[in-house]
C-alpha cells in the first residue's frame, strides 16, 4: 500500500539523519590501516570542534579527551611516513592536509579551553542571582565573603583559559536570558559575585550594628542592664514570663523575676530554660525538656 511505502521511507530517513550526526570517522581509501586509525583518532577530535563551531554546542563534556591524544596522534602519523600533503578526512566529508593536522589539535584545544571556561561562568551566574538578591543583615560579612568566594575562584579559573587560548568572543546564555561573550559573562557574574561579597561584607555588618544597638537601646531605656540585657537581647524574638506568656514590652522584662526561652530540640522535643534574677543579675538557670509542648507549660509557673 502507498501508506506502508511512505512509512518506511520516512523511517529510512530518520535512521539515515541520526547517523549523519554521529562521530564516525571517514574510511580513507589512500591510507594503510594504521594511517587510518591515525586519521580516525585525529576525527574523533575534530567532530567536536565541528559542532561547537558550526552548530553551537557548549557542553563540556563533548571536550572531556585530554588533547594530549591528538597531538600523540599526529606525531604517530609522521612516524608512519604520512606525507605532508595527504589528504585527510574531515567532518562532514570535508578535506584537510595532514600537514595542518597539529592546527586542528591546537583548535580542540582551544575550544576545550572556551567551553570549560564558559561552564565555570555558568556554574557562578547562579550564585550571582541568589547573592544579590539578599538584604543587608541576612547574613555577617564574613559568610558573605564565603558565599562570593566562587565568583574570585571564577575570575581566576577564566582568566587562565583564557591564557591558554580560550576565545572570550564565544557567546552563549549563562542565565538562560541573553546572549553574552565569554568575557562579558566573566565580568558580569564572576567579577559582580566577587565585587558583592566585597561590598555586601561591610554594608551587611553595618546593618548587623545598627539593628544590635536599636535592640540594645530598646532594653536599657527602661533600666535593663548586666545578665537580664544579655538574655533579652538573645531573646528578643520572644521571651516569655510566669505562665509561659510572652512577654512583648521592655518594661515588663524589666519587672519580671523570671523569664523562659522556649525552643523546639533536634529530636522534636521542646526545651524550655528558666532564668531567674536578683534585679539584673542571673540567680539560678535550670534547663529541662518535655516530650509534649502542653507539659512545658507546667515549668513556666
Amino acid at each position: 500500500m502507498r501508506t506502508n511505502s511512505i512509512v518506511k521511507s520516512c523511517l529510512a530517513a530518520t535512521v539515515v539523519a541520526a547517523f549523519t550526526l554521529l562521530p564516525i570517522a571517514p574510511a580513507h581509501a589512500d591510507l594503510n590501516e594504521e594511517g587510518k586509525e591515525v586519521e580516525a583518532k585525529i576525527y574523533s577530535y575534530m567532530i567536536y570542534t565541528f559542532y561547537a563551531e558550526s552548530e553551537g554546542h557548549r557542553d563540556s563534556n563533548e571536550f572531556r579527551e585530554d588533547v594530549a591524544g591528538c597531538y600523540a596522534a599526529v606525531e604517530r602519523g609522521i612516524k608512519l611516513g604520512i606525507e605532508d600533503d595527504e589528504t585527510m578526512g574531515g567532518p562532514r566529508r570535508s578535506q584537510y592536509l595532514f600537514k595542518s593536522a597539529k592546527s586542528k589539535c591546537a583548535e580542540y584545544e582551544k575550544w576545550q579551553h572556551t567551553i570549560r571556561a564558559i561552564d565555570t561562568v555558568r556554574g557562578t551566574a547562579s550564585r550571582f542571582s541568589a547573592a544579590t538578591g539578599l538584604n543587608d543583615g541576612f547574613m555577617r560579612g564574613d559568610n558573605a565573603v564565603q558565599l562570593a568566594k566562587p565568583g574570585v575562584d571564577c575570575l581566576a579559573d577564566v582568566n587562565a583559559h583564557l591564557a591558554a587560548g580560550a576565545d572570550g568572543t564565544v557567546t552563549t546564555k549563562y542565565d538562560g536570558t541573553n546572549e553574552m561573550t565569554l568575557i562579558a559573562g566573566r565580568d558580569k557574574f564572576c567579577q559582580g559575585l566577587a565585587d558583592w561579597g566585597a561590598k555586601y561584607a561591610v554594608s551587611t555588618e553595618a546593618k548587623i550594628k545598627g539593628d544590635k544597638a536599636a535592640v540594645e537601646a530598646k532594653y536599657t531605656k527602661v533600666g535593663i542592664s548586666g545578665d537580664k540585657l544579655r538574655i533579652a537581647i538573645a531573646n528578643d524574638t520572644g521571651i516569655w514570663g510566669p505562665g509561659c506568656k510572652l512577654l512583648e514590652d521592655p518594661k515588663r522584662i524589666a519587672k519580671a523575676g523570671v523569664l523562659y526561652e522556649i525552643h523546639n530540640t533536634p529530636e522534636g522535643r521542646t526545651g524550655v530554660r528558666r532564668y531567674q534574677f536578683k534585679g539584673n543579675k542571673l540567680s539560678n538557670e535550670t534547663y529541662r525538656e518535655f516530650d509534649r509542648v502542653e507539659n512545658s507549660y507546667k515549668f513556666c509557673k
